[in-house]
């Protein structure tokens, strides 16, 4: 199970959802029963919403944390202080696999399944993550909410995006040594 949701998530960060079948998956995972990914998830579908909710359940521990030591030294005063708090997960992964596939499985999965993303983010334990786009909200009142919400979406765009290719770049051996 451990190995489906690894290889999954690694194919997937480095093809995108589409180009990757469950064949490729048990391929990737050299299983001889080919079944095994219906047995344990279901289908692709329910495998892809199982790793998106560990890593949503995983960044929300990590944010609790960086929460909690934030607001020990007596909250945020400016919005870089909550900025930090929220990029400093960029070593994403789950307690189960570390690998730097996170981002980039994620860019996939939120560019082909926006709808399923809202819904798992929906049932999942947001607080931590809400709390802090709420201190940035307060910390600026003068913009709008309209405003404020149209540019949270498009910081937590710019920052998926620029963790994916930096993740890219961790991914490749062969692009260190040309930096």
């Amino acid at each position: 199970r451990t190995r489906i949701k690894s290889a999954a998530r690694k194919l997937i960060a480095e093809r995108g959802v589409e180009a990757v079948s469950t064949r490729d998956i048990m391929k990737e995972v050299e299983a001889r029963n080919s079944s095994l990914l219906n047995y344990y998830f279901g289908s692709k579908e329910n495998l892809i919403s199982e790793l998106m909710a560990d890593i949503f359940k995983y960044a929300a521990q990590r944010w609790e944390a960086r929460l909690q030591a934030l607001e020990a030294r007596g909250g945020p005063r400016t919005v870089r202080d909550v900025v930090e708090v929220i990029v400093q997960e960029a070593e994403w992964g789950t307690d189960s696999d570390s690998s730097p596939t996170v981002t980039r499985f994620l860019m996939n999965v939120f560019c082909t399944r926006r709808k399923s993303v809202r819904r798992l983010a929906d049932s999942v334990d947001m607080s931590s993550f809400n709390y802090l786009l709420q201190m940035i909200t307060q910390l600026l009142p003068d913009i709008p909410e309209h405003t404020m919400r149209q540019r949270l979406v498009f910081f937590a765009w710019y920052q998926l995006a620029t963790l994916s290719a930096y993740e890219a770049f961790l991914a490749d051996p062969n692009e260190q040594g040309s930096v």
